[in-house]
């Protein structure tokens, strides 16, 4: 690295206390960045509402108003600008228009790079905004959380692309994992919004008619489908104790993990191609807390889970390959589960730290800044 320091502005909507992958990655990002000697960073975020929920949409649009003054107003003051989700471009037309000097960056996830697929107005009004981004080369690089946003990306013509996968933050859960096999009360853990695309009602109707009466299946996270809710909160094989960080704090939700058979992420396939799962933040953590992980092999998640070490990757909607995973996965032993969380350990480390993450982002600063 160049001995002069890089002057860094992250630009984020997405921002704890709402829940999600875009605000995980925002602020990890920007604390690992914040970390490093040759970065001077400074930030412009919008925090979500206290209830886990993103901002409502005047919050965001005044955000990007006061946002836009700020870029004008600071003529060249960054070397680089670091938008957060691909809304953000055309804040970046602003600050190359203003400030030509500066290199800018952007984050992609997934479904804001394919949100213009959806039908009616608002996907049609996102199209021509990202139509009209592209031809303006607002942006010196592109950073995909998964090679699968990457592909869907340069579909799109947007270049040049830079993978970087997700990391999480590293906690020691070895020590606090069972020492016994679990026997009662045994379940598998799913963790994320409920809608179609991740899965949980597909898993209840066809995998846990084939695993053992006493499983049953936990669901943590906020009901975005209300059939999907009902069905999942009528069936007695299904728990749903609510929604993090709402109805549990950190420690409570960790506890869960670590006493959960598996976490499952059984995602489906969108048929129609206007919703992804850019990378899956959830099978970190899960490998984080020594849970084994089992997760359909589609799209991002392949990005996120090194089968056989940090997790199990099957056929996704395949729910017999599911059933003997999970019948495998409910006969290991506390010594099985022990040595799995530290095989997954160590491949966090090497493969997955926040701290890797900025790293490899800080190599892209420098690699845009000296090509000028």
């Amino acid at each position: 690295m160049n001995d002069r320091q890089i002057k860094v502005l992250l630009i984020s909507r997405k921002w704890p206390p709402a829940v999600g992958g875009m605000e995980t990655y925002s602020w990890e990002i920007s604390q690992e960045l914040a970390k490093m000697p040759g970065i001077a960073l400074h930030t412009r975020v919008l925090p979500g509402r206290k209830d886990g929920r993103p901002p409502a949409p005047i919050a965001i649009a005044w955000f990007f108003v006061k946002t836009a003054h700020h870029l004008l107003v600071s003529r060249n003051r960054y070397d680089v600008v670091h938008f957060g989700d691909m809304v953000q471009i055309g804040l970046a037309c602003v600050s190359r228009w203003r400030s030509p000097k500066t290199r800018t960056v952007i984050a992609l996830h997934g479904l804001d790079v394919i949100y213009g697929r959806r039908s009616g107005l608002l996907p049609r009004i996102y199209r021509a905004y990202l139509a009209l981004a592209r031809r303006r080369s607002c942006i010196d690089c592109f950073i995909a959380n998964s090679r699968n946003t990457a592909k869907l990306l340069e579909e799109q013509g947007f270049s040049p692309v830079a993978v970087v996968p997700l990391g999480v933050r590293l906690q020691d859960a070895v020590n606090q994992l069972p020492i016994e096999p679990i026997s009662e009360d045994r379940f598998v853990l799913f963790f994320g919004r409920v809608f179609r695309r991740k899965g949980p009602r597909w898993f209840a109707e066809n995998v846990l008619p084939l695993l053992p009466s006493d499983l049953k299946l936990t669901v943590v996270g906020t009901v975005w489908d209300a059939d999907d809710g009902t069905y999942l909160s009528q069936n007695p094989r299904v728990n749903m104790p609510g929604a993090f960080p709402v109805d549990f704090d950190r420690d409570q939700f960790d506890a869960m993990k670590r006493k959960a058979v598996a976490m499952v992420m059984p995602n489906v396939r969108n048929q129609d191609g206007n919703d992804v799962e850019g990378f899956g933040l959830t099978a970190l953590e899960a490998a984080d807390h020594g849970a084994p992980l089992v997760a359909a092999d589609l799209e991002g998640i392949r990005d996120a889970v090194r089968d056989g070490e940090t997790g199990y990757l099957v056929p996704a909607e395949d729910a017999q390959a599911w059933a003997a995973k999970l019948t495998e996965l409910l006969n290991w032993s506390a010594e099985q589960r022990i040595q799995f969380a530290a095989n997954a350990g160590k491949a966090l480390r090497e493969h997955y730290s926040w701290a890797r993450v900025a790293a490899d982002t800080v190599v892209i600063y420098e690699n845009i800044r000296n090509a000028q």
